[in-house]
């Protein structure tokens, strides 16, 4: 058989009563056309090649004293043969995408016509294991950051997300990193695609740039953590949402957010406490103005006193949130597996006087700018406390079985607050 781009021959062989498809030619090395000099290097992308990648770039075509066996349309293995003019549209991958198995789940063609709004392209890595995907989307020669963002449902699988920035013509240019490669290794092109919009959003909320996938990392027992939360897109209809994770030891959470591409300083409307059972650390997040958020999550793997991310989302909020910031809290407030249940902001009315109510299974006694909490049988421990009227702080202790008093929160008196 022979292609009608590149005209050389390519074979087809049958393997237990099945033909597969082999390019020796390609498969061998390569050509560099300016140099017109012959680069052996050895691929085994055309040997056995999955019919659906193979007719990326290679169409059989009659020649004329092997007619009677090329002008058959079966030669090309698949379901549904295509025409040569369907075969000139079709997604050519890149060559890593070709020697790592890459296709399409969803798109393909090349140019994908008559998109509105939005569109999700899905591409599966058949058998070479890819720890990483980068997608950049231009217009002409710009590089357009905040329309676009991916990530892995699974394993083998990863959506790329492109939210339209106008009419018109854009190219997706997809990356990727294989797991056998260096943590800092470069990224290699796997596929192009041309997107021609008819149809967009007047005004689309742009998205934070984020140059790698959203989601958790794949090895998060180093950071001690047995689950997390999995969805990568969340939306958020009252400026307020948690994210859950189970960790197997103690563990330190950093938490780092993000307004689109705004430099805002929003460490204060993070909170990490656990829940009320202790078996879980949520990480609570408000949302000061309607859009796009990152959020970001920093932990230590074992044996290691860096932060490094384990996990990144992705927030859309559709109505800001009211509420101030939240309390700081300080390490112990982790170690005795505290949860706040009154009061979760830090700034407090002066001369008030305010329920404060947390639970913890480990700490033995709590108190609060002097008045010790009373603690029920469920380890919750609760009382009233008579705020200053002065601006200061206030802070909530606790200790254990050694009766060592540690701060777990520190508040705020506003004394701004008693004039409105």
């Amino acid at each position: 058989m022979s292609d009608s781009h590149n005209a050389h021959a390519w074979n087809s062989v049958y393997i237990d009563n099945d033909w597969f498809l082999v390019d020796v030619t390609w498969g061998a090395g390569f050509v560099k056309s300016k140099e017109r000099k012959y680069v052996s290097r050895f691929t085994n992308a055309y040997f056995l090649t999955d019919p659906e990648v193979f007719i990326t770039d290679h169409f059989p075509f009659p020649v004329k004293s092997f007619e009677r066996y090329e002008s058959d349309t079966k030669w090309q293995l698949l379901e549904k043969p295509l025409s040569a003019l369907e075969f000139c549209s079709v997604v050519n991958f890149d060559q890593c995408g070709k020697d790592w198995g890459i296709r399409s789940l969803t798109h393909h063609k090349a140019i994908i016509y008559n998109i509105e709004y939005e569109i999700d392209i899905e591409l599966e890595t058949m058998h070479t294991n890819i720890s990483d995907f980068l997608a950049f989307l231009y217009e002409g020669e710009r590089k357009i950051d905040n329309f676009i963002f991916a990530y892995m449902p699974t394993d083998k699988t990863v959506r790329v997300h492109v939210c339209m920035p106008g009419r018109g013509v854009f190219t997706l240019q997809v990356y990727a990193r294989r797991q056998r490669d260096s943590p800092h290794g470069d990224f290699q092109p796997i596929v192009k695609y041309i997107l021609q919009c008819n149809k967009s959003f007047d005004q689309p909320l742009t998205y934070p740039t984020h140059h790698t996938l959203y989601g958790p990392v794949k090895e998060l027992a180093k950071y001690g953590i047995d689950s997390i939360e999995q969805g990568v897109y969340h939306v958020a209809d009252d400026g307020e949402i948690i994210f859950s994770v189970k960790p197997k030891r103690y563990i330190d959470i950093f938490p780092r957010l993000h307004f689109q591409d705004h430099t805002i300083d929003l460490k204060n409307y993070c909170f990490v406490d656990h829940s009320d059972c202790g078996m879980f650390l949520n990480v609570i997040v408000r949302l000061r103005y309607e859009g796009h958020y990152k959020l970001v999550l920093f932990g230590k793997q074992e044996n290691s006193s860096t932060f490094t991310p384990f996990a990144s989302y992705l927030i859309k909020c559709t109505k800001a949130c009211i509420d101030g910031v939240f309390p700081d809290a300080h390490d112990y407030a982790l170690k005795y597996k505290c949860c706040i249940l009154e009061p979760l902001i830090k700034a407090l009315y002066p001369s008030a006087e305010v329920l404060f109510c947390v639970k913890s299974p480990i700490a033995k006694s709590l108190k609060c700018n002097g008045t010790v909490l009373t603690k029920k049988d469920d380890g919750t421990f609760e009382g009233t406390v008579k705020i200053p009227g002065d601006d200061c702080t206030v802070v909530m202790e606790g200790c254990g079985l050694d009766g060592i008093f540690h701060r777990l929160y520190s508040y705020h008196v506003d004394t701004q607050l008693d004039k409105f």
